[in-house]
């Protein structure tokens, strides 16, 4: 198989068995409340304790503080006090409720599981995090709760839930151009976070069941309870515990315990090869071989037409060539040496030009039925993102 023309680095020489999926709900489904979590490699269990009822705090004030900070009974107002019938799903993290604030905002309320695998320490980082970062493709923070031994962090509600629900099956199939938009933007959404956030940030994290989709399918990062700060000046970090969900963790972090950036383009890699495929990201009965997504797809891949190993749900729908580059790409993230994966840079910059290449080719949904006319706007980004690319 040729690889990507981009020439990123300089190049050195949905099964039966799936790994769990997000059960939520299709009506409302809010941020990270995906059984996989990760922990240590384990998949942990999606029996979560039945959260008790809160009374009234009496020594709350009725609003948030500057801090964006939110007093329990506000919370216990928002979510009719944490009934079950707002229960959007369960997650590593615990239950997540729908709810409105006073303002009229409908949101999603993380509660932390005070018996699930994460506990203040995650909760203190996604909250330093959240409080500071500001990207249209990560999620927004609206506020957080401590009482006692409670921990609740509140979000923007998503209203089309994980990217991970979608891929399962369980809802309508996306068609090729709403993937590209979601690459595109889960792309930038993790650039930002290695290239532009200061200091910048390791996500640890990436997966579908971390991609939150807007009404019109834009995607935004979440669940940053594992997230790293890094020194630009350092090459790696030596985190003390060892994390990552099965299929999108680094082999080379889960060998070494070295952390890089590049530990999450791996990740990103392999969301892109489930885009492509449709395939879930780890096998546990598969041959030893086959069981990660990025194995099998590195071992067909070279041996068949991309093309005849895309996701069965396009129906045939989809542009060869840019699908061919996509998984090329994909490839190139998901390397074995974690030096010869471009940088996320590199990736949003591909990721355009590939975009911009079909929208320009009159595959775009902005197309006009029956004409290949293509507006000026559209062409300028194609020129933009060609000339980009010409250093690759």
């Amino acid at each position: 198989m040729s690889m990507l023309c981009f020439n990123l680095k300089q190049d050195k020489a949905r099964h039966d068995t799936k790994d769990q999926k997000d059960t939520v709900p299709p009506q409302i489904p809010g941020p990270s409340y995906s059984p996989g979590q990760s922990s240590n490699f384990q998949v942990p269990s999606t029996h979560r304790s039945r959260q008790p009822r809160w009374e009234k705090d009496e020594g709350s004030s009725a609003g948030s503080d500057a801090n964006n900070r939110l007093p329990i009974e506000v919370l216990i107002a928002t979510t009719d006090n944490f009934n079950d019938n707002n229960l959007l799903g369960s997650g590593g993290f615990g239950p997540v409720y729908s709810g409105t604030l006073p303002n009229g905002q409908v949101v999603a309320v993380k509660v932390l599981d005070e018996t699930g695998r994460q506990g203040a320490k995650e909760f203190l980082t996604e909250i330093l995090v959240l409080s500071h970062l500001r990207h249209p493709n990560l999620v927004q923070m609206i506020g957080y709760c401590q009482h006692g031994s409670k921990r609740i962090v509140v979000y923007e509600l998503l209203p089309l839930g994980s990217l991970d629900y979608h891929l399962s099956g369980s809802y309508q199939p996306l068609d090729w151009r709403t993937r590209m938009k979601i690459a595109v933007g889960a792309a930038r959404g993790l650039n930002y976070l290695h290239n532009e956030a200061n200091p910048p940030i390791i996500y640890r994290d990436m997966k579908p069941a971390n991609i939150l989709l807007d009404h019109d399918f834009n995607p935004k990062l979440s669940d940053f309870g594992l997230a790293v700060f890094f020194d630009m000046e350092v090459s790696s970090i030596f985190p003390s515990a060892l994390f990552g969900t099965p299929g999108y963790s680094d082999p080379q972090y889960h060998r070494t315990g070295e952390l890089t950036p590049q530990s999450d383009v791996y990740g990103f890699g392999v969301v892109l090869l489930e885009l492509i495929t449709g395939r879930d990201a780890f096998y546990e009965t598969a041959p030893a071989d086959e069981k990660r997504l990025a194995q099998w797809a590195r071992k067909y891949g070279d041996q068949k037409d991309w093309t005849l190993l895309a996701d069965k749900t396009l129906k045939g729908k989809f542009p060869g060539k840019t699908l061919t580059r996509l998984a090329e790409l994909a490839i190139k993230c998901t390397d074995d040496d974690p030096k010869m994966r471009p940088d996320m840079s590199e990736v949003v910059i591909a990721l355009n030009y590939l975009d911009a290449e079909e929208i320009y080719a009159g595959t775009s949904s902005t197309q006009t039925e029956g004409s290949k006319q293509v507006s000026p706007e559209a062409n300028l980004d194609y020129t933009r993102a060609a000339s980009a690319s010409a250093h690759f």
